[in-house]
């Protein structure tokens, strides 16, 4: 009995996780949030537009919400266009006490731990990030 009582939860459970995986998946990204994918493309969806996170340069016309929040860290000119950091063969790491001022701060001009099987992406469409209050 007891057994079965057991298979019956773990079926409720796995249905669970099969009906919500759609809705989980769904999400609208931050506007700018970095993800990497194990694949050589980054996947778009009805709900966000994903680019590769290759050091681009994109219009401030055309990406201003994107702009507001990245500004010029990672190049362009900052009339004209901007820059997407640069993540090819990169991981970005924390610093030591995660202050951003070493190596590893995240400024996608080379700092991280290489690699060769991901790619990384940004989203250009999304939900604008807010700061928490304090």
């Amino acid at each position: 009995m007891i057994a079965i009582k057991h298979k019956v939860q773990a079926l409720a459970i796995t249905l669970l996780l099969l009906v919500a995986s759609p809705l989980v998946q769904a999400d609208i990204p931050f506007l700018g949030e970095i993800k990497f994918v194990s694949f050589d493309f980054c996947p778009s969806t009805n709900s966000a537009h994903w680019v590769e996170a290759d050091g681009s340069l994109l219009l401030i016309t055309q990406n201003a919400a994107l702009f507001s929040l990245l500004e010029t860290t990672y190049g362009g000119d900052g009339l004209v266009d901007f820059a997407l950091p640069d993540l090819r063969q990169h991981i970005v790491v924390q610093t030591e006490g995660g202050n951003g001022n070493g190596n590893g701060n995240g400024n996608g001009n080379g700092n991280g731990i290489s690699y060769k099987a991901l790619t990384a992406c940004i989203a250009v469409t999304g939900v604008f990030p807010a700061p928490e209050d304090n």
